[in-house]
């Protein structure tokens, strides 16, 4: 357990609650851009507040230290460390969160939708059971993996949105972890994916300490290529990948910044 004491440089965000009284906030208890950062521990704070009489009501915490890992910390480290559970991330539209299987309709009727089908290689035989499957293989992600996609859903209507995150598969000709996204078709072309792609992208760099990230985007998917350059991509190389032998893709490469670089 951390000590009460203990204090952060960043402000305290909630991360999770429900309608028990129950939230969990995370604190870093170090400068994100600090080079101490690449091992300071995250401080989680589970806090439930219990009514006692009117507007009255106590609230008692506990806190716990899940450690940060080292920048080259393979994915087992990174799951030994606690690091396995998919944080909830809020940018100034979107509530990158957790896929729940409310989600499955939504990201079927995504999937299934021609535009997306152009680009992301879904097979014909694609149907509810597979869009489920693949939900699942998302969270999956993150516990084998301690990276994976967020669902997307837009704050002020509460709409699903589409997926975006940190993709890193166990393939042979994979080049390492992947800023992707995919967004319903109802949402392009309003800077959705930047958004999206930017949080992914920061949190990689920050929280997790990448040194570099790709993107592995179709060399005719000019739409994705323009979302990686906003990001700060440049394109690495153009290659056939095993896995989608039909055509090539680019790979697109960002690196992070030195420490204290604005």
């Amino acid at each position: 357990m951390a000590s009460p004491s203990a204090t952060s440089s960043s402000a305290t965000v909630p991360a999770t609650g429900d309608s028990t009284g129950i939230s969990i906030f995370m604190d870093s208890t170090t400068s994100r851009t600090s080079p101490a950062a690449t091992s300071a521990p995250t401080v989680v704070r589970i806090c439930q507040t219990t009514p006692v009489t009117g507007d009255s009501a106590s609230t008692s915490c506990i806190e716990a230290v899940q450690q940060q890992p080292d920048r080259d910390a393979t994915p087992a480290a990174r799951q030994a460390l606690g690091m396995g559970a998919c944080p909830t991330i809020e940018t100034e539209r979107l509530l990158m969160r957790p896929f729940s299987d409310d989600d499955l309709d939504d990201y079927f009727a995504m999937m299934d939708s021609p535009e997306v089908r152009r680009w992301m290689h879904a097979p014909r035989e694609f149907d509810r059971d597979a869009a489920w499957a693949q939900m699942a293989g998302l969270a999956g992600h993150w516990a084998l993996r301690g990276t994976g996609l967020w669902a997307l859903e837009e704050r002020a209507t509460g709409r699903f949105v589409g997926r975006a995150g940190l993709y890193n598969p166990v393939r042979v000709d994979w080049p390492g972890v992947e800023v992707g996204w995919i967004l319903d078709p109802s949402f392009w072309g309003n800077g959705f994916a930047t958004e999206a792609g930017a949080a992914a992208r920061d949190y990689a760099f920050s929280e997790l300490r990448e040194d570099r990230l790709y993107s592995c985007i179709l060399t005719d998917n000019h739409r994705s290529q323009a979302v990686a350059l906003r990001l700060g991509f440049t394109l690495h190389e153009e290659r056939v990948m095993a896995w989608f032998p039909g055509a090539p893709h680019g790979i697109w490469m960002g690196e992070r910044p030195e420490d204290g670089d604005s």
